[in-house]
Protein backbone atom coordinates (compact mmCIF):
# COMPACT_ATOMS: atom_id res chain seq x y z
CA UNK A 1 0.00 0.00 0.00
CA UNK A 2 1.13 3.68 -0.75
CA UNK A 3 0.38 7.33 -0.64
CA UNK A 4 1.92 10.32 -0.36
CA UNK A 5 2.23 13.41 1.66
CA UNK A 6 2.67 16.42 -0.02
CA UNK A 7 3.54 19.73 1.67
CA UNK A 8 3.38 23.44 0.19
CA UNK A 9 5.21 26.15 1.89
CA UNK A 10 3.27 29.80 1.29
CA UNK A 11 5.74 32.80 1.15
CA UNK A 12 6.21 36.07 1.70
CA UNK A 13 9.23 37.84 1.61
CA UNK A 14 11.21 34.81 1.88
CA UNK A 15 9.34 34.09 5.13
CA UNK A 16 7.24 30.76 5.41
CA UNK A 17 3.84 32.21 6.17
CA UNK A 18 1.51 29.01 5.81
CA UNK A 19 2.34 25.22 5.15
CA UNK A 20 -0.49 23.82 3.21
CA UNK A 21 -0.55 19.46 3.69
CA UNK A 22 -2.19 16.92 1.24
CA UNK A 23 -2.41 13.61 1.22
CA UNK A 24 -2.76 11.41 -1.98
CA UNK A 25 -5.25 8.70 -2.22
CA UNK A 26 -4.23 5.25 -0.88
CA UNK A 27 -3.00 3.16 -3.62
CA UNK A 28 -3.44 -1.11 -2.23
CA UNK A 29 -1.54 -3.22 -4.60
CA UNK A 30 -3.45 -6.31 -3.62
CA UNK A 31 -1.73 -9.09 -5.46
CA UNK A 32 0.16 -8.67 -8.85
CA UNK A 33 -3.65 -9.22 -10.88
CA UNK A 34 -5.39 -5.97 -8.63
CA UNK A 35 -4.67 -2.88 -7.60
CA UNK A 36 -7.68 -0.43 -5.79
CA UNK A 37 -7.55 3.02 -5.43
CA UNK A 38 -9.80 4.87 -2.67
CA UNK A 39 -11.15 7.86 -3.60
CA UNK A 40 -14.35 9.94 -1.52
CA UNK A 41 -17.15 8.62 -4.21
CA UNK A 42 -15.88 5.38 -5.45
CA UNK A 43 -12.75 3.28 -5.81
CA UNK A 44 -10.57 2.96 -8.98
CA UNK A 45 -9.73 -0.49 -9.78
CA UNK A 46 -7.47 -2.35 -11.86
CA UNK A 47 -7.22 -5.45 -12.93
CA UNK A 48 -3.80 -7.17 -15.01
CA UNK A 49 -3.87 -9.97 -17.18
CA UNK A 50 -0.32 -11.91 -18.18
CA UNK A 51 0.98 -14.19 -20.99
CA UNK A 52 3.34 -16.20 -18.25
CA UNK A 53 5.72 -12.97 -16.42
CA UNK A 54 4.42 -10.22 -19.62
CA UNK A 55 1.49 -8.02 -18.40
CA UNK A 56 -0.23 -7.69 -21.40
CA UNK A 57 -3.39 -5.73 -20.48
CA UNK A 58 -4.76 -3.65 -18.15
CA UNK A 59 -8.84 -3.14 -17.33
CA UNK A 60 -9.54 0.04 -15.36
CA UNK A 61 -13.01 0.14 -13.46
CA UNK A 62 -15.16 2.58 -11.14
CA UNK A 63 -15.96 0.48 -8.35
CA UNK A 64 -19.52 2.23 -6.35
CA UNK A 65 -19.64 0.31 -3.26
CA UNK A 66 -21.07 1.05 0.35
CA UNK A 67 -18.00 -0.47 2.18
CA UNK A 68 -13.84 0.58 2.56
CA UNK A 69 -11.61 -2.12 3.73
CA UNK A 70 -9.89 0.82 5.37
CA UNK A 71 -11.81 3.70 6.00
CA UNK A 72 -15.47 4.47 6.06
CA UNK A 73 -16.58 7.08 3.19
CA UNK A 74 -16.93 10.79 3.99
CA UNK A 75 -19.97 9.87 1.91
CA UNK A 76 -21.39 7.53 4.22
CA UNK A 77 -24.51 8.33 6.70
CA UNK A 78 -22.21 7.26 9.47
CA UNK A 79 -21.83 9.67 12.43
CA UNK A 80 -18.56 11.18 14.03
CA UNK A 81 -18.32 9.46 17.01
CA UNK A 82 -18.95 5.77 14.91
CA UNK A 83 -16.54 6.89 12.25
CA UNK A 84 -14.30 8.29 15.17
CA UNK A 85 -14.13 5.24 17.42
CA UNK A 86 -13.97 2.89 13.94
CA UNK A 87 -10.76 4.72 13.13
CA UNK A 88 -9.71 4.10 16.94
CA UNK A 89 -10.98 0.66 16.81
CA UNK A 90 -8.47 0.47 13.74
CA UNK A 91 -4.93 2.38 15.54
CA UNK A 92 -5.70 -0.20 18.58
CA UNK A 93 -4.72 -3.28 16.30
CA UNK A 94 -1.53 -1.98 14.48
CA UNK A 95 1.73 -0.93 15.95
CA UNK A 96 2.77 1.08 19.22
CA UNK A 97 2.99 4.60 17.32
CA UNK A 98 -0.31 3.64 15.75
CA UNK A 99 -1.72 3.28 19.57
CA UNK A 100 0.21 6.23 20.73
CA UNK A 101 -1.43 8.48 17.69
CA UNK A 102 -5.03 7.03 18.89
CA UNK A 103 -4.97 9.78 21.78
CA UNK A 104 -3.97 12.42 20.01
CA UNK A 105 -6.64 12.43 17.78
CA UNK A 106 -8.95 15.73 17.31
CA UNK A 107 -11.97 14.38 19.14
CA UNK A 108 -14.84 15.02 16.63
CA UNK A 109 -13.05 14.29 13.89
CA UNK A 110 -15.25 12.11 11.09
CA UNK A 111 -13.23 12.96 7.93
CA UNK A 112 -11.61 9.88 6.94
CA UNK A 113 -8.60 11.72 4.28
CA UNK A 114 -7.69 13.83 7.42
CA UNK A 115 -7.60 10.70 9.87
CA UNK A 116 -5.12 9.18 7.18
CA UNK A 117 -3.03 12.40 6.46
CA UNK A 118 -2.37 12.49 10.88
CA UNK A 119 -1.56 9.19 11.30
CA UNK A 120 1.16 9.83 7.94
CA UNK A 121 1.91 13.26 9.76
CA UNK A 122 2.26 11.47 13.20
CA UNK A 123 4.54 8.72 11.48
CA UNK A 124 7.11 11.97 10.24
CA UNK A 125 7.16 13.81 13.37
CA UNK A 126 5.08 16.89 12.24
CA UNK A 127 2.04 18.26 14.24
CA UNK A 128 -1.76 16.80 14.02
CA UNK A 129 -4.24 18.73 11.92
CA UNK A 130 -7.75 19.76 12.35
CA UNK A 131 -10.86 19.85 10.33
CA UNK A 132 -10.94 23.65 10.54
CA UNK A 133 -7.17 23.62 9.26
CA UNK A 134 -7.69 21.41 6.20
CA UNK A 135 -11.52 21.78 4.90
CA UNK A 136 -10.67 19.09 2.71
CA UNK A 137 -12.04 15.31 2.19
CA UNK A 138 -10.53 13.03 -0.13
CA UNK A 139 -10.63 14.01 -3.91
CA UNK A 140 -13.50 12.67 -5.99
CA UNK A 141 -12.35 9.91 -8.73
CA UNK A 142 -13.74 12.47 -11.80
CA UNK A 143 -11.48 15.32 -10.29
CA UNK A 144 -7.98 13.33 -11.08
CA UNK A 145 -9.59 10.73 -13.79
CA UNK A 146 -12.36 12.79 -16.07
CA UNK A 147 -12.89 9.86 -18.13
CA UNK A 148 -13.66 7.59 -14.97
CA UNK A 149 -15.97 9.38 -13.53
CA UNK A 150 -19.20 7.00 -12.08
CA UNK A 151 -22.32 6.29 -13.99
CA UNK A 152 -24.85 6.51 -11.18
CA UNK A 153 -25.13 7.74 -7.45
CA UNK A 154 -22.64 6.06 -4.80
CA UNK A 155 -23.54 3.36 -2.93
CA UNK A 156 -24.22 1.10 -6.15
CA UNK A 157 -22.61 -2.03 -7.91
CA UNK A 158 -22.56 -0.05 -11.55
CA UNK A 159 -18.94 -0.09 -12.63
CA UNK A 160 -17.04 2.16 -15.76
CA UNK A 161 -15.06 -0.13 -17.85
CA UNK A 162 -11.79 0.48 -19.68
CA UNK A 163 -9.50 -1.53 -21.30
CA UNK A 164 -5.49 -0.60 -22.89
CA UNK A 165 -3.24 -3.28 -24.55
CA UNK A 166 0.48 -3.17 -24.07
CA UNK A 167 2.76 -4.06 -26.75
CA UNK A 168 6.33 -5.06 -25.43
CA UNK A 169 9.78 -5.84 -27.46
CA UNK A 170 11.97 -8.24 -27.14
CA UNK A 171 12.95 -7.82 -24.02
CA UNK A 172 9.42 -6.63 -22.41
CA UNK A 173 9.62 -2.87 -22.89
CA UNK A 174 6.54 -1.59 -23.23
CA UNK A 175 6.56 0.67 -26.38
CA UNK A 176 3.23 0.88 -27.56
CA UNK A 177 0.03 1.02 -25.95
CA UNK A 178 -3.38 0.60 -27.57
CA UNK A 179 -6.80 1.22 -26.26
CA UNK A 180 -9.37 -1.17 -26.38
CA UNK A 181 -10.87 0.31 -30.00
CA UNK A 182 -7.32 -1.32 -31.59
CA UNK A 183 -5.86 2.58 -31.78
CA UNK A 184 -2.78 3.74 -30.81
CA UNK A 185 -2.75 5.80 -27.55
CA UNK A 186 0.18 6.05 -25.85
CA UNK A 187 3.86 5.07 -26.91
CA UNK A 188 7.25 5.04 -25.25
CA UNK A 189 10.78 5.76 -26.28
CA UNK A 190 14.26 4.36 -24.02
CA UNK A 191 18.16 4.31 -24.58
CA UNK A 192 19.29 0.87 -23.41
CA UNK A 193 18.84 1.41 -19.75
CA UNK A 194 15.53 2.45 -19.38
CA UNK A 195 15.74 6.37 -19.68
CA UNK A 196 12.87 8.23 -21.49
CA UNK A 197 13.71 9.38 -24.71
CA UNK A 198 10.42 10.03 -26.16
CA UNK A 199 6.96 9.88 -25.19
CA UNK A 200 3.11 10.36 -26.78
CA UNK A 201 -0.09 10.56 -25.79
CA UNK A 202 -2.94 10.68 -27.89
CA UNK A 203 -5.03 12.62 -24.61
CA UNK A 204 -8.21 10.81 -25.79
CA UNK A 205 -8.33 10.03 -22.23
CA UNK A 206 -6.44 11.02 -18.89
CA UNK A 207 -4.86 7.39 -18.07
CA UNK A 208 -0.84 7.03 -19.10
CA UNK A 209 1.01 3.43 -18.76
CA UNK A 210 2.79 3.28 -15.36
CA UNK A 211 4.65 -0.23 -16.76
CA UNK A 212 7.42 0.89 -19.25
CA UNK A 213 10.56 -0.19 -19.24
CA UNK A 214 10.93 -4.08 -18.59
CA UNK A 215 7.13 -3.80 -18.12
CA UNK A 216 7.67 -2.52 -14.97
CA UNK A 217 5.88 0.07 -12.80
CA UNK A 218 7.47 3.35 -12.87
CA UNK A 219 6.92 5.35 -9.47
CA UNK A 220 5.29 8.77 -10.23
CA UNK A 221 6.38 10.29 -7.10
CA UNK A 222 10.07 9.09 -7.04
CA UNK A 223 10.58 8.70 -11.18
CA UNK A 224 12.18 4.94 -9.93
CA UNK A 225 10.94 1.77 -11.58
CA UNK A 226 9.76 -0.80 -9.51
CA UNK A 227 11.03 -4.24 -9.99
CA UNK A 228 9.54 -6.60 -6.49
CA UNK A 229 13.01 -6.56 -4.51
CA UNK A 230 14.39 -2.88 -5.34
CA UNK A 231 13.69 -0.14 -7.06
CA UNK A 232 16.18 1.08 -9.99
CA UNK A 233 16.82 4.44 -11.00
CA UNK A 234 17.00 4.51 -14.95
CA UNK A 235 18.77 7.78 -15.26
CA UNK A 236 22.02 6.21 -13.30
CA UNK A 237 21.28 3.29 -14.72
CA UNK A 238 21.98 1.19 -11.16
CA UNK A 239 19.91 -0.12 -8.24
CA UNK A 240 19.16 1.66 -5.46
CA UNK A 241 20.12 -0.76 -2.81
CA UNK A 242 22.36 -3.80 -3.51
CA UNK A 243 21.68 -7.26 -3.86
CA UNK A 244 21.04 -9.34 -0.32
CA UNK A 245 23.53 -12.31 -2.16
CA UNK A 246 26.13 -9.38 -3.85
CA UNK A 247 28.70 -11.45 -2.35
CA UNK A 248 28.19 -14.30 -4.49
CA UNK A 249 29.26 -11.78 -7.09
CA UNK A 250 32.34 -10.45 -6.14
CA UNK A 251 33.70 -9.29 -9.95
CA UNK A 252 30.57 -6.69 -10.25
CA UNK A 253 29.34 -3.84 -8.09
CA UNK A 254 26.36 -4.64 -6.32
CA UNK A 255 24.39 -1.94 -7.63
CA UNK A 256 25.08 -3.22 -11.36
CA UNK A 257 22.19 -3.37 -13.43
CA UNK A 258 21.76 -6.66 -15.71
CA UNK A 259 25.49 -7.31 -15.50
CA UNK A 260 25.66 -4.46 -17.76
CA UNK A 261 24.00 -5.80 -20.45
CA UNK A 262 20.66 -3.96 -21.07
CA UNK A 263 20.54 -5.00 -24.40
CA UNK A 264 20.51 -8.64 -24.13
CA UNK A 265 19.52 -9.52 -20.35
CA UNK A 266 16.63 -8.28 -18.06
CA UNK A 267 16.30 -8.80 -13.88
CA UNK A 268 12.19 -9.42 -13.61
CA UNK A 269 11.95 -9.29 -9.79
CA UNK A 270 16.26 -7.14 -9.07
CA UNK A 271 16.85 -10.58 -6.46
CA UNK A 272 18.36 -13.19 -7.22
CA UNK A 273 17.38 -15.40 -9.92
CA UNK A 274 18.14 -18.55 -11.81
CA UNK A 275 17.57 -22.64 -13.15
CA UNK A 276 16.74 -25.21 -9.82
CA UNK A 277 18.07 -28.70 -9.72
CA UNK A 278 17.37 -31.31 -7.32
CA UNK A 279 20.39 -33.31 -5.23
CA UNK A 280 20.62 -36.03 -8.34
CA UNK A 281 21.21 -33.12 -10.99
CA UNK A 282 17.61 -32.93 -12.44
CA UNK A 283 16.42 -29.76 -14.01
CA UNK A 284 13.18 -28.41 -12.06
CA UNK A 285 12.86 -25.06 -13.98
CA UNK A 286 13.88 -22.02 -14.33
CA UNK A 287 12.00 -18.92 -12.36
CA UNK A 288 11.99 -16.53 -15.31
CA UNK A 289 15.59 -14.88 -16.33
CA UNK A 290 18.81 -16.67 -17.95
CA UNK A 291 21.67 -15.15 -15.53
CA UNK A 292 23.45 -18.54 -15.58
CA UNK A 293 22.62 -18.80 -11.22
CA UNK A 294 22.09 -22.21 -10.24
CA UNK A 295 20.25 -23.13 -7.22
CA UNK A 296 19.65 -26.40 -5.62
CA UNK A 297 16.78 -27.87 -3.83
CA UNK A 298 16.38 -30.81 -1.08
CA UNK A 299 13.36 -32.07 -0.73
CA UNK A 300 12.34 -31.76 -4.28
CA UNK A 301 9.43 -34.07 -4.32
CA UNK A 302 7.34 -30.73 -3.01
CA UNK A 303 8.72 -28.46 -4.91
CA UNK A 304 6.94 -26.09 -7.71
CA UNK A 305 9.07 -23.98 -9.75
CA UNK A 306 5.58 -21.86 -10.17
CA UNK A 307 6.46 -20.48 -6.78
CA UNK A 308 9.36 -19.08 -7.40
CA UNK A 309 8.03 -17.35 -10.45
CA UNK A 310 6.52 -13.52 -10.79
CA UNK A 311 3.20 -14.21 -9.05
CA UNK A 312 3.90 -17.26 -6.76
CA UNK A 313 4.30 -17.23 -3.66
CA UNK A 314 8.07 -17.11 -3.28
CA UNK A 315 8.50 -14.77 -5.58
CA UNK A 316 11.09 -12.12 -3.69
CA UNK A 317 12.31 -14.73 -0.63
CA UNK A 318 14.05 -17.47 -3.49
CA UNK A 319 16.70 -18.54 -1.17
CA UNK A 320 17.23 -20.23 2.43
CA UNK A 321 13.94 -22.35 2.97
CA UNK A 322 13.83 -24.87 5.35
CA UNK A 323 11.46 -27.36 6.47
CA UNK A 324 10.00 -24.36 8.85
CA UNK A 325 8.26 -23.36 5.51
CA UNK A 326 5.46 -25.70 5.40
CA UNK A 327 6.51 -27.00 2.25
CA UNK A 328 9.19 -29.44 3.34
CA UNK A 329 12.12 -28.15 1.06
CA UNK A 330 15.18 -26.21 1.45
CA UNK A 331 16.83 -24.02 -1.52
CA UNK A 332 20.18 -22.41 -1.26
CA UNK A 333 22.38 -20.78 -4.51
CA UNK A 334 25.13 -21.91 -5.41
CA UNK A 335 27.93 -19.38 -4.62
CA UNK A 336 29.59 -18.42 -8.42
CA UNK A 337 33.26 -19.76 -7.54
CA UNK A 338 31.71 -22.87 -5.81
CA UNK A 339 33.31 -26.32 -7.81
CA UNK A 340 29.83 -27.07 -8.95
CA UNK A 341 29.22 -23.84 -10.61
CA UNK A 342 33.65 -23.76 -11.60
CA UNK A 343 33.46 -27.48 -13.34
CA UNK A 344 29.75 -26.49 -14.96
CA UNK A 345 31.32 -23.25 -16.55
CA UNK A 346 34.49 -24.70 -17.78
CA UNK A 347 32.09 -27.57 -18.93
CA UNK A 348 30.15 -25.21 -20.99
CA UNK A 349 33.06 -23.59 -22.07
CA UNK A 350 34.92 -26.22 -23.21
CA UNK A 351 32.41 -29.44 -23.84
CA UNK A 352 29.42 -27.83 -24.78
CA UNK A 353 29.46 -29.50 -28.74
CA UNK A 354 30.14 -32.36 -26.99
CA UNK A 355 27.54 -35.10 -26.39
CA UNK A 356 26.65 -35.85 -22.35
CA UNK A 357 29.01 -38.56 -21.95
CA UNK A 358 31.96 -36.22 -23.62
CA UNK A 359 31.37 -33.74 -21.73
CA UNK A 360 30.94 -35.75 -18.31
CA UNK A 361 34.46 -37.30 -19.26
CA UNK A 362 35.94 -33.74 -19.35
CA UNK A 363 34.32 -32.56 -16.39
CA UNK A 364 35.85 -35.93 -14.59
CA UNK A 365 39.30 -35.49 -16.11
CA UNK A 366 39.34 -32.01 -15.02
CA UNK A 367 38.95 -33.51 -11.25
CA UNK A 368 41.29 -36.32 -11.71
CA UNK A 369 43.70 -33.54 -12.23
CA UNK A 370 43.10 -31.84 -8.75
CA UNK A 371 44.11 -35.02 -7.40
CA UNK A 372 47.34 -35.96 -9.25
CA UNK A 373 50.67 -34.11 -7.81
CA UNK A 374 51.28 -32.89 -11.48
CA UNK A 375 48.82 -30.34 -10.96
CA UNK A 376 47.63 -27.54 -8.61
CA UNK A 377 45.25 -29.40 -5.72
CA UNK A 378 42.10 -26.56 -6.25
CA UNK A 379 39.90 -27.04 -9.21
CA UNK A 380 40.03 -23.19 -10.06
CA UNK A 381 44.12 -23.74 -9.87
CA UNK A 382 43.66 -26.31 -12.76
CA UNK A 383 41.50 -24.82 -14.97
CA UNK A 384 43.52 -21.56 -15.24
CA UNK A 385 47.01 -22.80 -15.59
CA UNK A 386 48.13 -21.80 -19.05
CA UNK A 387 46.91 -24.44 -22.17
CA UNK A 388 45.12 -26.52 -20.42
CA UNK A 389 41.71 -25.35 -21.77
CA UNK A 390 41.86 -24.01 -25.36
CA UNK A 391 38.51 -22.36 -24.35
CA UNK A 392 40.56 -19.74 -21.79
CA UNK A 393 43.19 -18.85 -23.97
CA UNK A 394 43.40 -15.12 -24.35
CA UNK A 395 41.00 -13.76 -27.14
CA UNK A 396 38.91 -17.10 -27.68
CA UNK A 397 35.54 -16.62 -27.86
CA UNK A 398 34.68 -19.24 -25.27
CA UNK A 399 36.00 -17.40 -22.76
CA UNK A 400 32.96 -15.74 -21.93
CA UNK A 401 31.36 -18.54 -21.57
CA UNK A 402 33.08 -19.99 -18.37
CA UNK A 403 33.91 -16.30 -17.19
CA UNK A 404 30.47 -14.78 -17.50
CA UNK A 405 27.97 -17.92 -18.93
CA UNK A 406 24.94 -15.46 -18.09
CA UNK A 407 25.77 -12.89 -20.97
CA UNK A 408 25.59 -16.32 -23.46
CA UNK A 409 22.46 -17.44 -22.79
CA UNK A 410 20.89 -15.44 -25.55
CA UNK A 411 19.16 -18.44 -27.81
CA UNK A 412 17.45 -22.15 -26.88
CA UNK A 413 20.51 -23.85 -27.97
CA UNK A 414 23.13 -22.01 -25.32
CA UNK A 415 20.12 -22.11 -22.24
CA UNK A 416 19.91 -26.08 -23.21
CA UNK A 417 24.16 -26.45 -22.97
CA UNK A 418 24.24 -24.88 -19.64
CA UNK A 419 21.35 -26.45 -17.69
CA UNK A 420 23.16 -30.01 -19.46
CA UNK A 421 26.40 -28.38 -17.85
CA UNK A 422 25.30 -27.77 -14.35
CA UNK A 423 23.08 -31.19 -14.15
CA UNK A 424 26.91 -33.14 -15.13
CA UNK A 425 28.47 -31.20 -12.88
CA UNK A 426 26.26 -32.07 -10.02
CA UNK A 427 26.53 -35.44 -11.37
CA UNK A 428 29.95 -35.61 -11.11
CA UNK A 429 30.50 -33.92 -8.14
CA UNK A 430 27.86 -35.95 -6.21
CA UNK A 431 29.30 -39.13 -7.37
CA UNK A 432 27.02 -40.76 -9.84
CA UNK A 433 29.17 -40.39 -12.72
CA UNK A 434 32.61 -40.15 -10.87
CA UNK A 435 35.32 -41.83 -12.47
CA UNK A 436 33.70 -42.41 -16.01
CA UNK A 437 37.24 -40.97 -17.30
CA UNK A 438 38.86 -44.26 -15.97
CA UNK A 439 41.69 -42.29 -14.58
CA UNK A 440 42.36 -40.33 -17.67
CA UNK A 441 44.00 -37.01 -16.95
CA UNK A 442 44.85 -35.35 -20.55
CA UNK A 443 42.65 -35.40 -23.93
CA UNK A 444 42.96 -33.66 -27.17
CA UNK A 445 40.28 -33.34 -29.87
CA UNK A 446 41.73 -34.63 -33.27
CA UNK A 447 38.86 -32.39 -35.15
CA UNK A 448 40.08 -29.28 -33.36
CA UNK A 449 44.18 -30.03 -34.09
CA UNK A 450 45.84 -27.73 -36.41
CA UNK A 451 46.28 -29.40 -39.36
CA UNK A 452 43.18 -31.57 -38.71
CA UNK A 453 44.01 -35.20 -37.10
CA UNK A 454 47.58 -34.12 -36.23
CA UNK A 455 48.89 -34.75 -32.33
CA UNK A 456 49.89 -32.50 -29.94
CA UNK A 457 53.61 -32.77 -28.59
CA UNK A 458 53.48 -35.09 -26.02
CA UNK A 459 55.28 -38.24 -25.18
CA UNK A 460 53.31 -40.90 -25.52
CA UNK A 461 55.08 -43.76 -24.88
CA UNK A 462 54.33 -42.85 -21.21
CA UNK A 463 50.80 -42.03 -21.76
CA UNK A 464 47.99 -45.26 -21.84
CA UNK A 465 44.94 -44.53 -23.99
CA UNK A 466 41.43 -44.83 -22.79
CA UNK A 467 38.34 -46.44 -24.56
CA UNK A 468 35.02 -45.03 -22.97
CA UNK A 469 32.00 -46.36 -24.64
CA UNK A 470 29.70 -43.05 -25.83
CA UNK A 471 33.04 -40.94 -26.64
CA UNK A 472 33.94 -40.34 -30.04
CA UNK A 473 37.45 -40.97 -31.45
CA UNK A 474 36.96 -38.26 -33.62
CA UNK A 475 36.48 -35.81 -31.01
CA UNK A 476 38.42 -36.70 -27.94
CA UNK A 477 41.21 -38.71 -27.59
CA UNK A 478 41.96 -39.66 -23.68
CA UNK A 479 45.07 -40.91 -22.03
CA UNK A 480 46.40 -41.67 -18.17
CA UNK A 481 49.70 -41.26 -17.59
CA UNK A 482 51.76 -43.84 -15.77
Amino acid sequence: MKSSVIQSNVYVNDQIVNTIQDLEPYTLYVNPYFVITEFSNADKVSKHYYMGTQRVASELAVQTTSYSPLVSHSGSSSSASSSTESFKTQTNTGSTLNQGLESTLPEESSNPWLNNLNEALANFGEDLLTLEETQKDLPTIESIYPDLSPTTSYKTTTTTRVIYWYHPDYIGNVDLVTDNSGEAYEFFLYNPWGESLYEWNSGTASFSSPYRFNGKELDQETGLAYYGARYYDNQLSIWLSVDPLAHERERLTPYNFVSNNPILRTDPTGALDGDYFDEDGNHLGNDGIDDGKIYKVEGSSKFNIDDFKEGGKYFENQTEFNENNGDGFYVTEVGFDSDLSTLARIGYAEFRGSNNTEQQVGMDITLNRVGSDRYPNTLSGVIEQPRQYSSLNEGDPNRAFYENPASTLTNPANRNAWVRSVSNSMSILNGTNRGISQGATLYYSPRSMVPRNSKPNWNFNILTEINVQGVRSSHLKLFREQ
